[in-house]
């Protein structure tokens, strides 16, 4: 089971502001200054992509913070996985070598989710802020063809240059040319960066 946690960062409108549009009427009201923003509460997609494949998930939000256990599909055995591991491994050490670390490759596939993404859709309004591991973020790079998925990859393994899988995954985005061209800059900029 994965245990989500979603926090809501609520900030008010601009000291400035007097008028905003009320999401439910399409109206403008009057902002009181004393009146806290009220969080987001219904429904969101949690898609969880797993070894098995990509499982969506809908989540109710009703509070500032929301703690959510979200079962697990994928039920693979420890030696599949680090057989899976290896062969991945040397297929990656064939077009580019950086010297990479086999242990932490083979640490990262026991694992049977690879990636989490809240609201892949962009239907909620407000931004997004995913904290996942290394791992996760260059399996969203190399398997998700959303392109906001690519490019939130990208910026999200800008800090991870000393990782040789993470700097050989950029890399090979940025010589594919079928690759979307923007995807490709995020990730030139991010081992720039």
């Amino acid at each position: 089971a994965i245990e989500l946690v979603i926090k809501q960062i609520l900030t008010p409108p601009a000291s400035g502001c007097v008028a905003y549009m009320t999401p439910s009427s399409h109206t403008l009201a009057r902002h009181p200054a004393s009146e806290p923003p009220k969080p987001f509460t219904g429904q969101i997609t949690v898609r969880i992509a797993e070894m098995d494949g990509v499982h969506d998930h809908t989540v109710e939000i009703r509070d500032h913070l929301t703690v959510i256990e979200l079962g697990c599909h994928a039920r693979k055995s420890k030696s599949k996985l680090s057989a899976a591991a290896t062969e991945k491994e040397k297929a990656n050490d064939s077009w580019l070598d950086f010297g990479g670390s086999s242990a932490s490759l083979a640490a990262s596939a026991l694992s049977a989710v690879r990636f989490v993404r809240v609201d892949p859709e962009g239907e909620w309004p407000n931004m997004v802020q995913m904290r996942q591991t290394e791992f996760a973020w260059l399996a969203q790079l190399q398997s998700e063809c959303d392109v906001n998925a690519q490019l939130d990859a990208c910026e999200a393994l800008r800090d991870a240059r000393g990782n040789t899988q993470a700097v050989r995954t950029l890399c090979s985005i940025v010589l594919d040319s079928k690759i979307y061209y923007r995807v490709r800059i995020a990730a030139a900029n991010a081992l720039a960066g």
